[in-house]
This record gives structure tokens, sequence and C-alpha cells, in this order.
């Protein structure tokens, strides 16, 4: 009888090693459907990086004695690789975002200066601000949620600073 109980809570073991190893599989598969060329915002990002958190800590729940014990380190290995690489993307992604957000706001500080009438100091200002929103917009390549954005920022904050630069020669002439 106690044999029966042993090999019937072995059995039970290995079931609940099963349903966390299919489970593991379902929860990453979305995390999986990705490639180098994936484009996702963040928060997106952030959503695959909790799935496979979860599918990591179901595979390292697994005994080690289970039937599917070999499966489930192979794929223990993938997911973690997985992970180390979403987790890059969110903080290339992230890099960008933030990229993107600073130019805006310094655009958003010349528009703010160039509002009034400014004197050739505050152009001057407004020059310099202008100027380094177009460097943090230069910084964001291809391959970003704002690398489109961005392109079309660029060229609206160049035209911006060409009027500013036009102003403040002008009145230097006066």
């Amino acid at each position: 009888m106690q044999k029966q109980r042993i090999s019937f809570a072995g059995c039970l073991q290995d079931l609940k090693d099963a349903q966390s190893f299919f489970k593991a599989q379902e929860l990453s598969s979305v995390a999986f459907a990705v490639n180098g060329q994936t484009i996702l915002p963040v928060v997106e990002w952030r959503s695959r990086e909790a799935s496979l958190q979860q599918a990591i800590a179901l595979l390292q729940s697994i005994q080690d004695t289970a039937k599917i014990h070999d499966q489930a380190e192979q794929s223990l290995t993938l997911h973690q690789a997985q992970l180390t690489e979403v987790r890059h993307r969110i903080r290339y992604e992230q890099e960008a975002v933030d990229a993107f957000a600073q130019a805006q706001n310094l655009q958003w500080q010349a528009d703010r200066i160039l509002q009034s009438q400014p004197n050739s100091e505050q152009l001057a200002e407004a020059e310099a601000k202008l100027q380094q929103a177009i460097n943090w917009l230069k910084t964001i390549p291809d391959g970003h949620t704002v690398s489109e954005p961005s392109q079309v920022r660029l060229v609206e904050y160049q035209d911006q600073l060409a009027k500013v630069q036009y102003q403040y020669v002008i009145s230097h002439l006066q």
C-alpha cells in the first residue's frame, strides 16, 4: 500500500511538473514571436518580460526527478536567453523614447523663449536649445517606435533653427 502511495504521489508530481512546463510554453509564446526587427513600445516589451519571468519561475519549479526535467532545463536556457534579449530591447527602446522626449522638451523651451519679442540674448538661448534638440533627435536610429516621428521633428526643428538664426543675424544688423 505504501509503495502505491509513493507511486501515486510521483505521478501527481510529474503531472504538476508537466503542467508547469506547458504553462511556461504558453506564457512565453508571445515573447518568442519577436525577432531583431520587431518594433514595439516599451510597455509591450515589459509585458513580454513579465511573461518570460513567469515562465522561467515555472520552469525552475520543475523537480530534478521529473520525467520532463531535461526538456525543462533546455527550455529554461532558451527562456533566460530570450529574457536577456527582451531586457536589451527595453533599454534600447527606452533610450530612444527618452531622447525623443528630451528633444521635445528643449524645443518647447525654445518656443517659450520665442513667444515674446526676444532680444539677441534670448535668440541665442533659443538657438542653443533647438540645436540641442536636433542633436538629441540625431541620436535616435531606425528601429524604434519614435524613429519616424523623430525624423519629422528633425526637419521641423532644423527649419525653426534656421529661422531663429536668421532673426539673430537681423537683430545684430539693427
